[in-house]
């Protein structure tokens, strides 16, 4: 009896496992999930990211010369331009070159400098009413110069500008330049300068010209150019392996301590007036007042060419502009630039290109 039972209870255990397990082949069985392939959510294609648009970075441009850079401070150094003047420091440096004549029908250099500024910049020489004028569009500058007539002086100290003066500044602003002899030997520290400019201005938004890397129609093909004073000449050669205009005073090249010859990628010979100041240097010659405010003719050089333009400023307040005969633009090509600032019975003598 014992032994018929369990075996009755072992038999109703069995067909429990069975039925549990799915036992009896059912076609409606459901297959295991090691029998699946894959699930409809691990089979699906996930979406690439797309990689974002990088955001143009804008590269700013220096007003004075067109050329990648940032506008600063404006500093304007006066520097001396006798043969015993050089090599001159610093002009490479320089956005924008004018030469002024003065006693004598010689010259001396305005430089500005404000996308960059060198540590030596000289000789430094002294400043002329011309400058008062021709400056006044750069808005409150930093002016750097060995001294002036005591007249010409009152009215520096009264003008809308930073008086960077050597007599109001001391040896570590201005410093006398072994090798060289005086009067062409006091030199500017330009770092230790623009640290006394914070005041001043940065150049005007429209210098009174604009640029353009392929050069304008209109042109007349030159390989060089002389500018007449009545003292000197100044000589622009083009140079096509250098891509610039290379240039002479007094029948030298002129030479800097940097290393290479002085040259511009863009010239422009403006005819002003000559008038008297009013006031001597120290040899009795009459100081000359150039008149930049008006109208007149202009030669512009770039790119081994010739253009025939004309400068027109209506007030001192108001920046020179170059332009063609017509009115139309006439652009500059990106790069430093000089302007010569000569009398108009005094033109310019033009060698044509072979």
């Amino acid at each position: 009896m014992r032994r018929s039972r369990v075996a009755a209870a072992a038999a109703s255990l069995t067909v429990l496992a069975l039925a549990a397990s799915g036992c009896g082949g059912s076609s409606d069985a459901a297959p295991s999930p090691s029998a699946s392939s894959s699930s409809p959510a691990e089979s699906a294609t996930p979406t690439p990211t797309p990689t974002p648009t990088p955001t143009p970075v804008a590269v700013p441009t220096a007003t004075l010369t067109g050329l990648p850079g940032a506008d600063g401070p404006v500093l304007i150094v006066k520097i001396d331009n006798a043969p015993a003047a050089q090599p001159h420091a610093g002009l490479t440096q320089a956005d924008v070159v004018y030469i002024e004549e003065v006693e004598g029908g010689i010259t001396r250099i305005a430089a500005v400098f404000s996308s960059q500024v060198p540590d030596l910049i000289g000789p430094v020489r002294s400043a002329r009413l011309t400058d008062l004028t021709l400056f006044e569009p750069y808005a409150t500058p930093a002016f750097a110069f060995s001294g002036a007539n005591p007249t010409l002086l009152k009215q520096v100290r009264s003008a809308d500008l930073i008086d960077l003066g050597a007599d109001r500044l001391s040896k570590v602003q201005y410093f006398r330049k072994k090798g060289w002899r005086a009067p062409h030997d006091l030199f500017a520290d330009g770092s230790e300068l623009m640290a006394l400019s914070g005041a001043a201005g940065r150049p005007p938004a429209d210098p009174g010209w604009v640029f353009a890397a392929t050069p304008p129609a209109g042109g007349r093909p030159v390989s060089a150019v002389a500018v007449r004073y009545p003292g000197t000449s100044a000589t622009l050669t083009w140079s096509a392996a250098e891509d610039r205009w290379l240039v002479a005073m007094g029948g030298g090249p002129m030479r800097t301590v940097e290393g290479p010859q002085l040259g511009p990628k863009t010239a422009v010979v403006q005819y002003a007036n000559v008038e008297k100041s009013g006031s001597v240097d120290v040899s009795g010659n009459p100081s000359p007042f150039i008149q930049t405010v008006g109208s007149g003719k202009a030669l512009i050089l770039r790119d081994g060419q010739a253009y025939d333009a004309v400068w027109t400023r209506p007030t001192a307040q108001e920046p020179i502009r170059y332009t063609a005969p017509d009115g139309s633009p006439l652009p500059f090509d990106p790069g430093q630039v000089w302007v010569l600032l000569a009398r108009p019975e005094l033109p310019a003598a033009e060698t044509p290109a072979l």
